[in-house]
């Protein structure tokens, strides 16, 4: 939702609620790397959340085709 400031209403409020939690943490190590810092204009969590449930996805998988 950071990619639309302007949005507000309940539909901005759930989704708010359900995906904070997971973003704060990316967003708070983003910004000690080069993408971020204090002239960042783009917010990379959502993208840097779904790599890393892609990722967990298929060591997941790995892990349970090997069983």
């Amino acid at each position: 939702m950071s990619w639309f400031p302007m949005a507000r209403g309940r539909l901005f409020i759930l989704l708010y609620n359900v995906t904070e939690p997971v973003f704060l943490p990316i967003r708070r190590l983003v910004q000690r790397s080069p993408l971020g810092g204090p002239g960042s204009f783009i917010d990379f969590a959502p993208l840097f959340a779904f790599l890393f449930m892609f990722m967990l996805r298929d060591i997941i998988i790995f892990i349970l085709l090997r069983l």
